[in-house]
Order: structure tokens, then C-alpha cells, then sequence
């Protein structure tokens, strides 16, 4: 393969060193203010990650904000637990507690007309929530039988495979440069799970504006508490990546988690 390079001369006529046409495009592509990374996408994650960043040229060091939105649907195998759940808990009820239980639920139940007054102001999705948890009351107020009951349960409980909760979340993260290209955050061990995580951005070699962002989450702790089982986690988001997804979600759930300190 042919090399081509350039002898570069100084203004006393005396010369320097040889710079290939790489190394001239990497010079020519570096960062002339701090980056605003916008709506990175995941082959593998379902959902966006952004990034504010400031700092001062040669920008060796990033202060950032990473803003991260993600939709999580429970898997196959959390559904059949939590319906095995179900099933074992209700099997274990008496006729007694059944209709004890149905008269707590069925004391005060809204008339249409109270429903229509109390979601008249509520969006299309508040809405149509209510009137969905209106009707499985008014099923399980209508039964006469355990097993009536039972039934209206697990009906509703089947539900729960396809309610899906939007996350989102904001961290501040210091980067440092590492090359011509990228900054690198290493972080921890941090909180009760012992909680490592490297952070990486980097843009493309002839172009700044194109980002992918990395991030490895490692666990010191995984037999304790709320630690248990925890596996590490690797994730990549892209400006190649689509930025679109297919879900089907019956239910929504929202979850805003508060800047980390």
C-alpha cells in the first residue's frame, strides 16, 4: 500500500517532521467547543442517552451531564413468577377472605356517572386507565363464587406482561482525555452494592460531531440486600444506532429518577 506524506518546513527553511494525511485530518477534526451529544441510540438497550458537556479548549478534562431514557417490559420469566405467585396466594385463601376481601373493594363503588365527573379533566391516558381499573372492580364486585374471583384476578394480573415503565435519569460525570478522541470516566466503588463504572465517549475520526458513548457497570457486592444478584452490565449507545423501537406495551409507567450527589 502507497504512503503519501508531506515534509513540513518551519520559517527558517529548516525542516521538521513528516505528518501523514491521517494525522492531518485528526489535527483538522478536534473539538473547537464542548460537545452537546444529542439522542444516541442502542441496538441492544431500548432507549436514548444525551449529553451536555462543558469545558475549556484543549478540553483535557469534561464536566457532563449524561441524560439517560429507557422503557423496560418485564421478561418471560418475571411474568411466570410473579403469575405462580398469584396462583400459590390465591389456592391458599378461604371463601371467608375472599368476600371479606370483595366487601373492602366493593364498599363504595362509582357510579358511570361519578367516573364520568371525576375523569373529565383527566388526559386520554389517566382516562382510559381509570375506566379500565373501574371495570375489573365492577367484575369482581359482580361475583358471587371464590373461584368467580379468582378468575377476575388472574384475568387482570395477565396484564402485567405487558406494562412497560419509561425511566429516565440524569448523572453528572467528569471525563478525562484519554487521545485525539476520547474521554474516559472511571468511577468507584461506590454505594452499599460496591458499584464500579467506566464511562467513555468518543466521536469519529473525521468528524466531531458523530458520538458513541460506553458504559461498564461492575458490582464488588452482589450477596447482600438489594445487591443480590446483580450481573455486570455493558451498554453502547451510537449516532449509527436507530433511534426507534417496537413495543407492545398495554400499560405505562413512569419512573423519574433525581440527579445523583
Amino acid at each position: 500500500m502507497l504512503v503519501f506524506a508531506q515534509k513540513v518546513e518551519s520559517k527558517s527553511g529548516s525542516s521538521s517532521r513528516i505528518v501523514l494525511p491521517a494525522e492531518a485530518v485528526q489535527t483538522a477534526k478536534q473539538l473547537a467547543t464542548s460537545p452537546e451529544i444529542l439522542n444516541l441510540g442502542s441496538e441492544v438497550q431500548d432507549g436514548s442517552v444525551s449529553l451536555a458537556c462543558s469545558g475549556k479548549a484543549p478540553f483535557s478534562r469534561l464536566s457532563c451531564h449524561v441524560y439517560t431514557a429507557w422503557i423496560a417490559r418485564p421478561s418471560l420469566e418475571e411474568y411466570n413468577k410473579s403469575r405462580a405467585d398469584l396462583e400459590r396466594d390465591l389456592a391458599a385463601q378461604t371463601d371467608m377472605q375472599f368476600r371479606q376481601q370483595q366487601q373492602r373493594m366493593c364498599s363504595q363503588v362509582p357510579t358511570d356517572s361519578d367516573m364520568t365527573v371525576k375523569t373529565k379533566r383527566y388526559s386520554l391516558g389517566r382516562a382510559a386507565d381509570a375506566r379500565y381499573a373501574f371495570g375489573q372492580l365492577r367484575s369482581m364486585c359482580a361475583c358471587a363464587t371464590k373461584e368467580c374471583l379468582a378468575k377476575v384476578m388472574l384475568d387482570e394480573q395477565t396484564h402485567e406482561q405487558n406494562e412497560c415503565t419509561i425511566y429516565n435519569s440524569v448523572i453528572p460525570v467528569d471525563f478525562v482525555r484519554v487521545n485525539d478522541r476520547k474521554w474516559v470516566s472511571n468511577n468507584g466503588p461506590e454505594g452499599i452494592c460496591g458499584t464500579v463504572s467506566v464511562l467513555t465517549i468518543e466521536h469519529e475520526a473525521n468528524d466531531s460531531i458523530l458520538w458513541t458513548y460506553t458504559s461498564h457497570y461492575s458490582f464488588t457486592n452482589t450477596k447482600d440486600g438489594l445487591c443480590q444478584g446483580l450481573k455486570d452490565d455493558d451498554s453502547t449507545y451510537s449516532w449509527k444506532a436507530p433511534k426507534s423501537l417496537r413495543l407492545r406495551c398495554d400499560e405505562f409507567k413512569f419512573h423519574t429518577l433525581p440527579e445523583s450527589r
